[in-house]
């Protein structure tokens, strides 16, 4: 068993609920078109990418 399976053990994180998390299938992703302004942000990064600009992208720690 790793640590990461035995912290989730220990946070009585069993069976199938631990599994979908340590094996999590395509189809249970959510829709990152859902997010506020989704559509706007792929439409720059569709911008720049054509017109050869840098970009930055910034995630907070849980992402």
């Amino acid at each position: 068993m790793t640590l990461f399976e035995k912290i989730l053990e220990a946070r009585a994180l069993s069976g199938e609920l631990k599994e979908s998390f340590l094996h999590p299938r395509y189809e249970m992703r959510h829709d990152p078109f859902l997010l506020p302004d989704m559509e706007k942000a792929v439409e720059r990064l569709v911008i720049a990418h054509s017109s050869q600009e840098h970009i930055m992208i910034y995630g907070d720690y849980d992402i």
